[in-house]
């Protein structure tokens, strides 16, 4: 059996998944750590090196930049890795006959309140939004041509769990309200929360159960408001925090289906389990 390849290792994501994989898997990211290989996906040699050397059957790719602010500002750049980039990694595959898991996002569907499934059309919202569709689009040529036997793309909610950045939401309500109060704005507005344990446990699935090429929506099934996070989050920490309103706008969210991935064993796991666990 050959290795898996977690390509962005260093990445909040990639680095819960290649600790799941455990000695089944090795790390490769541009940014360099201990037992992660450092890698410049744009450079494609280093990266059909990295294939050749270490026998890789399986690529998980969570590489790219990933800030909707950055991709605006340097669209170069964005292109150069979130696509470009990933085609030296599809053409390693394809010649090294590995499978291909890709890391997309729930933020291609439209915001019109709607349930989406993996046949909801997609929709170009930013210059982020635009590479990851173009990444697709690249997932779907090399498999149609016969350049890869399997393809699965993952279409991921909000993420959610211990170590991620201090910026993203669930962290940045858990500081306010640790330091006593947080003011929320839009607190009507709904989230679909993915604890980032789930991620690697739908991959595997996928590696046992799928087959050619699919996309899967993988995401918790179910929103939650803002006010709501919030209040939970409060409960929990029980040290009497406030959590303040200034409006109940609500801003409009899909709702994400998650009946595929579902009916092939995926179990999301709760919000406030996974909060638990992060709080302990």
């Amino acid at each position: 059996m050959g290795k898996i390849l977690i390509v962005g290792a260093n990445g909040f994501l990639g680095n819960v998944v290649l600790k799941y994989f455990g000695e089944r898997a090795i790390g490769m990211d541009m940014c360099p750590s201990e037992n992660i290989l450092a890698i410049d996906i744009t450079k494609k040699e280093d990266v059909e090196k990295v294939f050749v050397e270490n026998e890789i059957s399986d690529c998980i790719d969570f590489a790219g930049i990933s800030l909707p602010t950055v991709c605006e500002e340097q669209q170069d750049l964005a292109y150069k890795v979130n696509v470009k980039g990933q085609k030296n990694i599809l053409e390693a595959c394809s010649k090294n006959g590995a499978n291909y898991y890709y890391s997309s996002t729930v933020r291609l569907y439209d915001a019109n309140g709607e349930i989406a499934n993996e046949e909801t059309l997609v929709k170009e919202t930013n210059y982020y939004t635009k590479t990851k569709i173009l990444a697709e689009e690249q997932i779907r040529e090399f498999y149609k041509s016969g350049k890869l036997k399997k393809a699965i793309i993952f279409r991921f909610s909000n993420t959610f769990g211990k170590d991620s950045n201090e910026k993203r939401l669930i962290p940045t309500i858990i500081s306010s309200l640790t330091n006593g109060e947080i003011t929320l704005t839009n607190a009507n507005t709904k989230f679909d929360m993915l604890y980032v344990k789930d991620i690697p446990k739908a991959i595997e699935i996928a590696m046992e159960k799928v087959s050619g090429f699919e996309i899967f929506n993988v995401a918790s099934g179910s929103q939650l408001t803002m006010q709501s996070l919030a209040e939970t989050i409060s409960s929990k920490l029980n040290n009497n925090s406030k959590v303040s309103i200034s409006d109940e706008k609500e801003l409009i969210h899909p709702k994400i289906s998650i009946e595929k991935i579902s009916s092939l064993g995926f179990v999301p796991t709760k919000f406030e389990e996974a909060l638990k666990e992060i709080l302990d």
